[in-house]
């Protein structure tokens, strides 16, 4: 490492976990109480109920609509096998991101051809992702006076989501996988930190409030940019946070928290960090950082495996390759695809 461009620039936060199991999830309560207090601006309360409409079925997708509180609805469709096993529960990839477009053709045939079914519904349908748009629409009309921001609307949705897969005979419920990418990736990691039916959680190039780190900076350099900073992310997309978050606008290492925090919150269940090595904005070694804080929970746990770090050559994007490293460290946590590192230093 580069300490001249590349440098963690105050301490992390400790987790303090305790001794016990017991001990770290009393401690879990409390840091995520204040990280979604802070960061995310609170969450939106659960619903009232749920209820799935199917509207379409050929031989290779599943197309439906999931009605919260019977005020809101959304769109989700699952892709499948020709036909499905008599009595079979399949395990689900489950994206948000439909406003993307990674999870293509391509990404789907290799996880049905792994036997994985791949579920897809669209986030922003609950929090706009315009500006001067943002608190009107998808759930902000169901619940006008809370300060949530829209990546916890989204992360929000990743449960909706869940909670329809729960209602489906052939899925496996106990292995769904979550994943998403830049924003969507924000997204995943506070749905998986708060939300303990998912078995995987998987950002990708998540970046700054994401699996990134506020104390640790990237600097521009060989036509790089450097890491983007708390007050960049705010200037340009504000409605994606609580408002308290503002308050620590240039005074970020004064945050009672960092992002090892959420990642922690996920143990002992697996989280898979995959990162670009060129995407320097979404900081992926300020991310190998808290990934390498994080490691103390799961060690408390014993599962030190079920949490990784995986990097590959190339810039912003959830590729294919991505997605395959998904799959790799499902079926085996201690696999390093082609193509990948596990290490960005």
């Amino acid at each position: 490492m580069n300490v001249l461009c590349d440098r963690l620039l105050f301490p992390l936060p400790p987790i303090n976990p305790g001794k016990t199991v017991a001990e770290w999830e009393a401690r879990r309560c409390e840091l995520l109480s204040q990280l979604i207090d802070i960061e995310y601006g609170g969450l939106p309360p659960k619903p009232q109920s749920i209820r799935v409409e199917q509207l379409q079925s050929d031989i290779t997708d599943l197309s439906m609509k999931v009605y919260i509180n019977e005020t809101f609805n959304f769109m989700m469709k699952i892709f499948k096998p020709q036909k499905l096993c008599d009595g079979k529960k399949y395990p689900v990839i489950l994206t948000g991101d439909a406003c993307f477009r990674y999870c293509n053709s391509t990404v789907i045939e290799n996880a049905l051809s792994r036997g994985f079914l791949v579920a897809v519904f669209n986030r922003v349908e609950f929090a706009k992702d315009i500006e001067g748009e943002e608190r009107c629409g998808g759930i902000y009309d169901m619940y006008p006076d809370v300060e949530f921001g829209a990546i916890s609307a989204w992360a929000w949705g990743y449960s909706r989501a869940m909670d329809a897969l729960e209602t489906l005979s052939f899925v496996d419920t106990e292995n769904v996988a979550i994943t998403g990418h830049s924003r969507g990736g924000k997204a995943v990691l506070l749905a998986g930190a708060l939300d303990e039916r998912f078995a995987v959680v998987n950002p990708n190039d998540s970046g700054c409030c994401g699996g990134g780190c506020f104390r640790y900076r990237t600097e521009p350099r060989d036509g790089k940019r450097g890491n983007e900073r708390l007050e960049e992310i705010l200037s340009e997309f504000p409605y994606w946070f609580g408002p308290k978050l503002h308050e620590y606008v240039g005074r970020d290492h004064e945050l009672p928290f960092d992002q090892h925090f959420l990642k922690a919150a996920v143990a002992p269940r697996k989280l898979l960090e995959t990162n670009g090595r060129d995407d320097t904005w979404a900081n992926p070694k300020g991310a190998y950082v808290t990934y390498e804080a994080a490691k103390e929970v799961y060690e408390l746990y014993g599962v030190p495996e079920n949490i990784a770090y995986r990097l590959r050559e190339g810039g912003h994007a959830h590729t294919p390759a991505d997605f395959d490293a998904l799959f790799a460290f499902i079926e085996d946590v201690t696999s390093v695809t082609d193509g990948y590192t596990t290490t960005p230093f």
